[in-house]
């Protein structure tokens, strides 16, 4: 989804909510979402399935104590935010989730992020399942059925795929979408 070397297929968000964005940079092989005031984003440009699909990708915090990578996507007929590093620098999470922020309900998480080192992500989303991985330790196994799944205000811009930093400058890498087969998580 990212060739590493400029933002071929994807819209560099930069009014309402990301008026006053930081830079977003592509160079060396990584994106580079600098720190705004507050949010900093990128939606992508092509197509995005509904579900039935893997995003793997490698995340950094480079400046910042909020959230490095916030990485909307769609998920049961709605759509989800997964939030690295937010609250305050330790939390992971699924923003909203019954109409729960990620700080607030069962996908709450915390994890230590340390500064310039890249994080491998997984995320997973099957018929009835999404799951995330982040350097190979499950962090969220939710069963979709029976939960309702939407993004805050400022998130709606990145759907259906796309990624925010907040007052944060975040970077990415070696970002790839892969379509599943079978429905059933492998």
């Amino acid at each position: 989804m990212f060739n590493g070397r400029n933002l071929t297929g994807w819209n560099v968000l930069d009014d309402g909510f990301f008026d006053a964005a930081g830079k977003v940079l592509a160079e060396g092989g990584r994106l580079t979402l600098s720190a705004g005031s507050d949010m900093t984003g990128i939606q992508w440009a092509g197509a995005m399935p509904k579900d039935n699909y893997q995003v793997q990708l490698e995340a950094m915090r480079v400046e910042g104590d909020d959230f490095f990578c916030g990485m909307t996507f769609p998920v049961a007929g709605g759509h989800a935010t997964l939030i690295c590093g937010g609250w305050g620098g330790q939390l992971v999470g699924l923003s909203n989730v019954d109409g729960y922020a990620a700080v607030e309900n069962m996908t709450t998480a915390t994890m230590e992020f340390e500064r310039n080192r890249w994080y491998a992500i997984d995320l997973m989303v099957t018929e009835g399942h999404v799951t995330v991985w982040i350097d190979s330790e499950k962090v969220i196994d939710l069963a979709t059925e029976k939960h309702k799944f939407d993004v805050w205000l400022q998130q709606e811009d990145t759907r259906p795929f796309g990624f925010t930093s907040y007052a944060t400058t975040g970077a990415l890498r070696n970002i790839r979408l892969r379509r599943l087969e079978s429905p059933k998580q492998p």
